[in-house]
């Protein structure tokens, strides 16, 4: 699977959400959500705080995910 960050934080404005108050609420530093909404977190450091975020996402119903080509031909 893929995710789609673009849509997922257009998910969350369109739920009139304040992305760094959401994160702040769930104990996220801000930039670093704003990174991940935005694809730019950096490779090397993606683990538990990545991890943490996107569950955070999935089980709030905001992360949008799709099916990459390498999926599809699976």
């Amino acid at each position: 699977m893929k995710i789609d960050f673009q849509a997922t934080k257009q998910n969350m404005v369109n739920a009139s959400l304040n992305l760094t108050r959401w994160g702040k609420l769930r104990g996220f530093a801000p930039p670093t959500l704003l990174r991940v909404l935005q694809g730019r977190y950096p490779a090397r450091s993606t683990g538990e705080k990545y991890a943490n975020i996107i569950n955070a996402l999935r089980q709030e119903g905001y992360l949008v995910e799709s099916q990459d080509e390498t999926d599809r031909a699976a």
